[in-house]
């Protein structure tokens, strides 16, 4: 069981509208914190530029979408197998010896960006 966070926390002891703002003005928290992200993102990579300290630096400081092992580019292995139409052991195969995905809490994750460029290597030969 997880923890409630404090969002939950409001939503129990507060119902309807008043629970409802609570979640837009976290939300809006959010979405300032992120821009605000974006813009010192932005300034790293125009102060480092093509400069030799500044190559590996940059290409780290791509969105989560650029990470092949952030949350948003993990699925779970049943349905690796269904996308990639491969039985489900050839998968967990693929993520403990060809690095295709994590195990994270006992269970493998596969990241949808490494199994696509194997795929496309092995379809090429």
């Amino acid at each position: 069981m997880k923890a409630p966070s404090a969002i939950d926390a409001v939503a129990v002891t507060q119902r309807g509208p008043l629970a409802r703002s609570a979640v837009e003005v976290a939300l809006q928290r959010l979405d300032g914190i992120q821009a605000q992200l974006s813009a010192l993102r932005r300034e790293l990579v125009e102060a480092l530029g093509d400069d030799e300290r500044g190559v590996g630096i940059v290409d780290t400081l791509g969105g989560e979408e650029d990470d092949d092992l952030a949350p948003v580019n993990l699925i779970s292995v049943p349905a690796a197998a269904d996308r990639f139409c491969r039985p489900a052991d050839s998968i967990r195969f693929l993520c403990r010896n060809r690095a295709a995905g994590i195990k994270i809490d006992g269970t493998w994750f596969v990241s949808v960006p490494r199994l696509e460029r194997y795929m496309a290597s092995r379809w090429r030969e």
